[in-house]
């Protein structure tokens, strides 16, 4: 492929060249715009501009671009590296009152659109204290309303863009102060459409997700009689909503709910058919008799609220206690239902699986229990299918724990946290997923240092971000390592007295860039900064803050494509929370410059 690439670029240039001397004609134009599929036709072009070449660049037209050209590659080269990325700070939010603010609420952050295009945010903008949603291009513009007015007292609570970019789905009491119900309004502005029946009195949407083809929504209300939540599908576009829960026993309710990755169906938990025994189901995303997925359960048994539905959406995995009373164990179900399968093997007296998450080919379920000995939480894997459970950890000190776990995007490794080798000293440990020689990722811990509960593995699956008060105890500072362990690098420079890198960070999906929040150069002042995934120079993000200005770590997202940041800061008014993207014409890594 790239030395396809390289014999197409000999045919363009010959071309280029060639236009500049007035020789090129019709069919030369049209070798342009329809490279040749065979490569032996390039070579051609590769061949004819070798014996050509000296002709043309006799050309004078041709020695003055080619000058022009060359000094222009000359400057380029005595420009310092960094001054080739340059980043512009702006305010996404517009002008708002000064009693407004961008709001940051659970359901309610600021989000990218999956495309990259659009940034959707909810303010109190127009109205104070009426919290609105609005969308504005990433680059910039004016922000645009995307609910209906509303009345005095209402507002929008939460909202989720569609995963092909063209939709925002939002709650809202926008027809009746203090009833929540479900919309979609084009992510670009236009006309709300209501997507639930009108509820009973005392009746909500209580909450919603959209499938992954972005066609459908599905939610949960007690729409047709008070405080009984079912569960309803509708069409993005709106249309007569289906139910998917049924009937359900006096008192019974759906709990949650998840969609199939295929977009077909839905799996919930509900006290469908005894009150207060929560099981497992699943229906047709367009509604149907649902389906129990195991036998049915007694008064003392119980489903936990965590299942899992595998990638390729044939089977739900999920922790049960079928078998006795609050012994919960790990099984497998087809999505269609059937006999379950118990994935862990024995349980100690008292023991029991803790949680799990499924690898992203759906081969391997990896999961926490204290399978071995009661209050000893290691981590196991296990094929999808069943089978003996592996032990990932290595044996831990008297009192030591795993207390969380990660699978690498490609499922080939798991990383996790424990006080493996020290009780109380928790570092970062890799394994691979079938088991194998577990790896300390981390340097040697400073006394009463700790990798920080929060770390993320990159998205290319080669690498470890964590935080950790690692070379000095109670500062937290940010470092990158290999996923199969190595050189451990130090991404933030040297911190301020008192100065620490806070817990939430993210990594770029191009997997070269780290952005962190910290008050690295004051202390108590939060700022925003990117760093290479290889450590070396640090930029700053945000623009220079007002006195008491910060930057609030938790409405911080990267674009898809890596070029831009978004952040909540009260930049240029203290206590004013206003939204600024950060971007740059290119993907982030660093060095990089910032222009105000």
């Amino acid at each position: 492929m790239g030395a396809y690439f390289i014999d197409f670029e000999a045919e363009s240039l010959y071309i280029f060249l060639r236009g500049l001397c007035g020789r090129v004609n019709t069919a030369g134009r049209a070798a342009v715009s329809q490279p040749a599929t065979d490569q032996t036709v390039n070579g051609e072009a590769a061949m004819k501009l070798q014996g050509d070449l000296p002709r043309i660049l006799n050309d004078r037209r041709v020695r003055k671009i080619t000058a022009l050209l060359l000094l222009l590659a000359v400057l380029s080269l005595a420009l310092p590296a960094d001054s080739q990325a340059v980043y512009f700070n702006r305010k996404l939010s517009g002008s708002m009152p000064d009693y407004g603010d961008v709001r940051n609420m659970t359901g309610g952050e600021s989000q990218i659109s999956p495309d990259g295009r659009y940034v959707v945010f909810v303010a109190d903008r127009d109205t104070d204290e009426m919290i609105e949603l609005y969308s504005v291009p990433l680059e910039g513009g004016e922000p645009t309303r995307l609910n209906a007015a509303l009345k005095n007292g209402a507002g929008v609570n939460r909202f989720l863009i569609s995963p092909d970019s063209q939709w925002v789905v939002y709650l809202a009491d926008q027809d009746t102060v203090g009833k929540d119900e479900l919309y979609s309004v084009p992510i670009g502005g236009g006309s709300p459409t209501k997507l639930n029946t009108t509820p009973v009195s005392g009746g909500d949407v209580l909450d919603f997700q959209i499938t992954p083809n972005s066609q459908g929504v599905v939610y949960r209300a007690d729409q047709d009689q008070n405080d009984r939540d079912e569960l309803y599908s509708n069409w993005i576009t709106g249309g007569t909503p289906f139910n998917l829960s049924g009937t359900l026993v006096p008192g019974g309710d759906v709990s949650s709910y998840k969609i199939t990755p295929n977009n077909l169906g839905v799996v919930f938990r509900a006290d469908k058919d005894l009150d207060n025994t929560y099981e497992l189901y699943s229906n047709w995303i367009t509604g149907g008799t649902p389906v129990k997925l195991h036998s049915p359960l007694g008064a003392l048994s119980d489903l936990n609220a965590l299942y899992r539905i595998t990638p390729n959406s044939q089977v739900v995995v999920f922790i049960l206690d079928l078998d006795f009373n609050d012994v919960f164990e790990l099984y497998r179900v087809p999505v269609t239902g059937g006999s379950p399968i118990r994935l862990n093997d024995d349980l100690a007296s008292g023991g029991g699986v803790l949680t799990f998450d499924i690898s992203a080919d759906g081969q391997q379920v990896v999961y926490l229990a204290d399978q071995d000995t009661d209050e000893v939480c290691e981590i196991y894997s296990v094929p999808l299918v069943g089978g003996t459970p592996t032990r990932l950890n290595d044996d831990l000190v008297f009192e030591g724990d795993v207390d969380r776990f990660d699978i690498s995007p490609d499922g080939g490794r798991v990383v996790y946290r424990a006080d493996q080798d020290a009780d109380e000293v928790y570092e970062l440990y890799s394994v691979p997923i079938v088991g194998g020689t577990a790896v300390r990722l981390n340097e040697a811990m400073v006394g009463g240092g700790d990798v920080f509960e929060s770390y993320r593995i990159t998205p290319n699956s080669l690498g470890v971000v964590y935080v950790a008060d690692q070379d000095t105890d109670d500062v937290y500072e940010i470092y990158s390592v290999p996923v199969g362990g190595g050189t451990v690098n130090k991404l933030n420079p040297t911190l301020v007295s008192g100065g620490n890198v806070g817990g939430f960070f993210l990594v770029a999906k191009n997997s070269l860039g780290v952005v962190y929040t910290a008050d690295q150069e004051v202390d108590g002042v939060t700022e925003l900064y990117a760093a290479s995934i290889f450590g070396g120079a640090v930029q700053k993000l945000n623009g220079t803050l007002t006195a008491g200005g910060g930057v609030y770590y938790a409405s911080i997202k990267i674009a898809p494509d890596s070029r831009a940041v978004i952040y909540r800061a009260d930049q240029e008014v203290d206590e004013k929370y206003e939204l600024f993207v950060t971007l740059r014409s290119r993907d982030m890594y660093l060095p990089l410059v910032v222009s105000e």
